[in-house]
């Protein structure tokens, strides 16, 4: 089943490659809003010498130093800047998730567009709640995994075992792995659930998707890992190129962004293959009771009712 759900993803990728540019249209809106006042901090700290090896190659630390010293609180700005781009993330990421699932589960109508956008005028609302709610107790049950397991390897930083530290934040950020995943796959097969079905609320969707996830981890998990890979073999190619690029001259940096936007396409697409597979695995894990009613076109012999659960 796991072969199968893969090869439904990837071949979404190219399939559905509108949803990837559309997603991607949609986080260029979203760095466009931002782009004025991140040019504005960029513009008074160029002028410090201290930023001139940046036109040569990045570096992380000279990078840091401008955020901290530089021109204009550059940290606060960015601060108030990225908080400002996630609270708006949030119902954009709800309405693209609504109408990639659309145009993933139906066949209704062969214009695209109109797919989309029904489905995430109908699911919006539903996947929003989804994501404050959800967003809320992971963050209090990340946090309390975290502080657990910061208390539990508290001994190893203690000890006077040379690799004790490191193993302690190696556990540590295993367990910030492992439940961030666990939420957030459960938050995935809680919206495919909700495109399918088209039942009740977000919590009445998400509290099954909990305990599927629990269920079936192997599976699960082991589809998103493949994604992961994929992912992770496209991010080392970017990150090559662009190390080999250099950014010295104007059409070297013009074709740096070029690259990042293709990268940026790519992963887009990648998400858009995952949701596919994931929607093929439920299909086959779905527990009984959750599939859509469908309506029988034969004429009633009885009383018995036309509507009933397809298995």
């Amino acid at each position: 089943m796991l072969t199968t759900s893969m090869r439904r993803g990837v071949r979404a990728i190219f399939v559905e490659a509108r949803v990837a540019i559309l997603v991607w249209l949609a986080n260029v809106a979203l760095a466009l809003v931002a782009l004025p006042a991140v040019w504005s901090w960029w513009a008074r700290t160029s002028l410090l010498p201290e930023a001139d090896p940046l036109l040569e190659r990045f570096h992380t630390g000279i990078f840091r130093d401008l955020l901290i010293d530089g021109g204009g609180n550059g940290l606060l700005s960015m601060l108030l800047t990225g908080l400002g781009l996630l609270i708006v993330s949030v119902p954009v990421s709800a309405f693209l998730s609504a109408g990639t699932l659309e145009v993933l589960i139906s066949d209704d109508s062969p214009k695209f567009f109109q797919r989309f956008m029904t489905g995430a005028g109908h699911f919006f609302w539903r996947f929003l709640r989804l994501a404050i709610i959800g967003g809320i107790v992971m963050a209090i049950a990340v946090a309390a995994a975290v502080a657990g397991s910061a208390i539990a390897v508290t001994r190893l930083v203690q000890s006077n075992w040379p690799p004790g530290p490191f193993v302690a934040l190696g556990i540590e950020c295993a367990t910030f792995l492992a439940v961030t995943s666990f939420f957030l796959l459960s938050f995935d097969y809680a919206r495919i659930r909700l495109a399918l079905t088209d039942r009740g609320g977000a919590l009445r969707a998400w509290l099954p998707s909990l305990w599927l996830v629990l269920r079936h981890p192997l599976r699960i998990y082991g589809l998103a890992v493949l994604f992961l890979l994929l992912f992770a073999i496209v991010a080392a190619g970017y990150l090559f190129a662009i190390a080999r690029l250099g950014s010295h001259t104007m059409p070297l940096i013009l074709a740096g962004i070029a690259i990042q936007q293709l990268f940026l396409i790519v992963r887009a697409a990648l998400r858009v293959g995952l949701l596919a597979g994931e929607v093929e695995l439920y299909q086959w894990l779905r527990p009984a009771g959750t599939a859509a009613p469908v309506v029988d076109p034969r004429p009633p012999q009885s009383p018995v009712p036309l509507l009933y659960d397809a298995q």
